[in-house]
């Protein structure tokens, strides 16, 4: 029987990593000539001679209270001997997801991220990024139907994740994923939020899918670039402790991969992955999530699958009242603004339902809401215009959108104080200014 256990990273550094394609469909990828990392050496072929596992007839007990199979391993003599195995399987992390798997035959995953998720720099992003790859897997492993909501947008950042996670999967329990992956680090680093940002971010994310399914399992994925990858920078460590602290999966890419990554080889540019690069993405994030749940070869487990043990105390001051209001639901007063029903930048495909913009200098919009927090998701890109903010008539606050990659981007005003606010936005330049969706709390 095969024996896989959960937690293996602290050998991770002792192997090196050798380009191969296995019966799990990956290939592997070129990171060989360092020397550091060897995956296939930490998990033995089950029918292997020197694979730890006994020939002949076996019983498996699992523990449905705990999650975890109990049972003395025993070696047997004589053929038709029964024996109890032992494997280690942690179901805290993944038992709703083995339960949907196994039992109900269909399982629901969500993606949320950005452009790594997305599959940017694949020569098929919708066939070959890792997300794919994952649920191609998951189908054939486990012979049941997969659902892929897959809602990663390039360039965002975490703080937009939590407020357009209902948005984007359904208010109700019945619309929300199974398994949720969140992969967020990268590019938060990019947009400089600082730790405790992100903390408020990730949490408020975590906090709210888990109030949409209580059950639903969450896996975070932590990547990086040619400039991070020997380092667990301030971003990545703030959504690391939140994963720690909810009692979540977490697989450290950077810590996996990173110390012996082929940015000439396995990847497109600095922070994408190629082709190849992608399968090698999947295939270590398919081994953590294999390493906790047994393979149908090994028996059907029953975990008991259980609300997710939400921590008494919060890590911050998490947003509580998340609004996310798309261009073609908000009201305004003014003049030299209009809704248009067009694609909102070019990354998005028409997905929040149009644009509200301007191109006249001194166009004003006029709106009211009520909270702490107000932000803007905005088009960035050569070319377009600035915009001055105003709220309760008070400093005057800039946002020019033509700096920076083309993306879409969100940009946070300071509010003073809690209650109801009125904002004024002006158009400072005759280049024209997008705005896809407000944001307050």
């Amino acid at each position: 029987m095969k024996k896989i256990v959960c937690f293996f990273m602290i050998f991770a550094m002792l192997f090196s990593f050798c380009g191969c394609k296995d019966d799990e469909g990956f290939v592997g990828g070129s990171f060989d000539d360092i020397g550091v990392y060897n995956p296939d050496a930490l998990f033995k072929d089950p029918d292997s001679e020197d694979s730890d596992t006994d020939s002949g007839n076996s019983k498996v007990n699992y523990n449905a209270n705990s999650g975890t199979q109990t049972g003395n391993s025993q070696s047997s003599s004589s053929e038709g001997d029964d024996s109890v195995k032992t494997i280690d399987y942690n179901f805290r992390y993944l038992a709703n997801t083995y339960s949907k798997l196994t039992k109900d035959k269909k399982l629901t995953v969500g993606f949320l991220g950005g452009s790594v998720t997305e599959g940017t720099g694949a020569s098929s992003p919708e066939r070959d990024s890792w997300a794919r790859l994952i649920c191609n897997n998951l189908r054939n492993d486990f012979d049941a139907t997969v659902v892929e909501k897959r809602m990663s947008i390039g360039g965002t950042s975490s703080f937009l994740a939590a407020f357009r996670y209902e948005y984007d999967f359904g208010s109700t329990k019945a619309d929300q994923p199974d398994l949720l992956f969140i992969e967020f680090a990268i590019n938060d680093y990019y947009d400089e939020y600082t730790y405790d940002q992100v903390v408020r971010n990730s949490e408020s994310l975590v906090k709210k899918a888990l109030s949409l399914n209580p059950k639903m399992d969450i896996v975070y994925v932590l990547t990086f670039d040619n400039n991070t990858k020997n380092s667990d920078y301030d971003q990545l460590r703030a959504h690391k402790d939140v994963a720690q602290k909810y009692g979540f999966l977490c697989i450290n890419l950077r810590d996996i991969l990173g110390p012996v990554a082929d940015f000439k080889n396995d990847y497109s540019d600095n922070v994408h992955p190629n082709t190849n690069g992608y399968k090698v993405y999947a295939k270590e994030i398919y081994r953590k999530i294999s390493a906790c749940m047994p393979s149908l070869s090994d028996g059907i487990a029953n975990p008991q699958v259980k609300n997710t043990a939400v921590p008494a105390t919060a890590m911050s001051n998490y947003y509580k009242n998340m609004k996310f209001i798309t261009s073609d639901k908000m009201k305004f007063t003014g003049n030299g603004w209009k809704y248009e029903n067009e694609k909102f930048s070019w990354t998005q495909k028409g997905r929040f339902g149009g644009v509200v913009k301007a191109s006249t200098k001194g166009a004003e919009m006029n709106f009211e809401f009520t909270g702490d927090t107000f932000a803007i998701l905005y088009n960035r890109e050569n070319g377009k215009g600035s915009i001055s903010v105003q709220i309760d008539g008070g400093e005057v606050q800039t946002l020019n959108a033509s700096t920076g990659n083309q993306n879409p981007k969100t940009h946070e005003f300071k509010v003073s104080g809690s209650g109801k606010h009125t904002v004024k936005i002006t158009l400072n330049t005759n280049a024209e200014f997008q705005i896809g969706a407000i944001m307050y709390n």
